[in-house]
């Protein structure tokens, strides 16, 4: 006869359904079959009841949550003694399944799957959690899910394996992006954020899979490398990230979801996003300009060297003056020189100055600035050269003059008079060819001819100072003869 029973210890409910009749029949008549047979056949038979008996003690065991049993919450298979053996289902109260495992002698064994109602339920649960026991313990492969929108739905966000009831080894885990800037630090989330509203692709389709190193059951570190891969959810690569030791992202590669590398700044089509157009033409405009500033500092350069060359040659520079007339009175530089009586040399310093000076950066390494510097620095070393030619003359003259002329004295006429320790003679001589250079400085048609003449006039008056006073005792008698330039130049032996 069959019967149910309620479990008054279950609150909730519980029906037992067991015939319990035919077992005790059928296993004493199977026993008593046994003894009419020999030996070997006996044992055969005797194990054979033992197994049937086994098989037909399984029940079906169904528990409910209400008195009524109208909302099913267990069914599992079980032993004799009410031991879940073999597959067991829980439901929620709604009869939708929570939980499906396959029980051995009461501890789980094999695949264990626990089913959930994610926020895109449709009447259809949707796997949670999917781990492997042995005797009651996780051993083996487990795999966790999410649900994540941004990931398009239900995703598999843990899998890896357990041993001793613990995680071992290197598992791979996917998060979604929104999750990462839930967890990431400020710097980081900055980031994250600003791909997301940057890249339309970031939005709803993106998430990042990485190695995860479990020793123990505890998680000691993300995996060895810094790399993290992003995946979109039909498995397809979607980015490439390299993370720095400091936590900050080094370097980034994403791509479309057809596997086409995405490169910044461009559309998928290749041609520019709005602000990379932008930045091209700012660029042109750029290059534009700077292409103009070179054109104007190669023709400055060029001009620069060509008056300075002038200058040097000792000719008028037109171009220089006329700047420095236009801009002496704006010019700082200008109007000092004006107001020092400056010469051509100075004004062409000054033009570089203000002409070629900025050219330097931009100019660097080209023939025209190396023609200008160079043109610049003999500019530089004439106008000290001149500088010291004159301070020599200067002391020379004024050697020649306390020498050859002496002190000054009132005379027997009471006039005033120089003594001329080196002779009246000597002095008038030298004083007239000195003045002859002099009127060949003061009428040089160029610089070069300026020079030459100053040059001359130092070479005598060093010359004279040399001459010992035997020497021009002697050379005094041969210059009262000498009535003429080269007559006097020659007794002085000079040019």
């Amino acid at each position: 006869m069959r019967f149910e029973r309620y479990d008054t210890n279950d609150m909730s409910g519980r029906q037992d359904t067991l015939d319990t009749g035919l077992l005790p029949c059928f296993f004493q008549s199977c026993m008593r079959s046994t003894l009419a047979l020999k030996q070997p056949m006996k044992k055969q038979l005797i194990l054979f009841c033992l197994i049937s008996n086994l098989i037909i003690a399984q029940k079906t065991v169904t528990t409910y949550y209400d008195r009524q049993k109208t909302k099913k919450m267990e069914v599992y298979q079980a032993d004799a003694n009410g031991t879940r053996n073999g597959n067991y289902k829980n439901y929620d109260e709604d009869g939708a399944l929570r939980n499906e495992c396959n029980f051995k002698s009461g501890n789980r064994s094999g695949i264990c799957v626990e089913y959930a109602k994610f926020p895109n339920y449709a009447g259809k649960m949707q796997i949670k959690t999917s781990e492997t026991f042995a005797n009651d313990s996780k051993e083996g492969l487990a795999i966790y899910y999410r649900y994540n929108p941004d990931l398009g739905g239900v995703y598999e966000y843990q899998k890896g394996y357990y041993r001793n009831n613990k995680m071992e080894g290197i598992w791979t885990q996917i998060t979604a992006l929104t999750d990462d800037i839930a967890t990431a630090t400020y710097e980081q989330k900055e980031k994250l954020q600003n791909e997301i509203r940057q890249n339309p692709l970031n939005k709803n389709s993106i998430g990042v899979k990485e190695p995860i190193k479990v020793v123990g059951g505890t998680q000691i570190s993300f995996s060895d490398t810094t790399t993290k891969a992003y995946y979109f959810p039909s498995g397809k690569l979607r980015a490439i990230t390299i993370w720095g030791k400091d936590g900050k992202i080094e370097s980034n590669k994403l791509f479309y979801p057809d596997g086409k590398p995405i490169v910044e700044g461009y559309n998928y089509d290749g041609t520019p996003d709005a602000d990379t157009q932008r930045a091209i033409d700012d660029k042109k405009i750029a290059d534009e300009k700077e292409a103009h500033n070179i054109k104007i500092c190669k023709e400055n350069l060029n001009q620069f060297a060509e008056e300075a060359s002038k200058i040097m040659n000792g000719k008028a520079s037109e171009v220089i003056e006329k700047d420095y007339q236009l801009f002496r009175e704006r010019s700082d530089d200008y109007n000092r020189i004006a107001q020092n009586k400056g010469d051509d040399f100075d004004k062409a310093v000054i033009f570089y100055k203000r002409y070629c000076s900025s050219c330097l950066d931009r100019m660097k390494g080209t023939p025209e600035l190396k023609a200008a510097n160079e043109a610049q620095e003999k500019l530089v070393g004439m106008k000290k050269g001149e500088g010291l030619l004159a301070d020599s003359l200067k002391t020379n003259l004024n050697a020649f003059n306390k020498a050859f002329l002496g002190e000054q004295f009132v005379n027997e006429h009471n006039m005033n008079d120089y003594r001329y320790p080196k002779g009246r003679i000597i002095y008038d001589k030298a004083s007239t060819l000195i003045n002859s250079y002099s009127e060949s400085i003061k009428s040089a048609g160029d610089r070069t001819q300026k020079q030459t003449a100053q040059r001359k006039l130092n070479v005598m008056l060093e010359k004279l100072l040399k001459i010992s006073d035997a020497d021009l005792s002697a050379m005094g008698k041969k210059l009262k003869k000498a009535a003429t330039i080269d007559e006097i130049k020659n007794v002085f032996g000079v040019e």
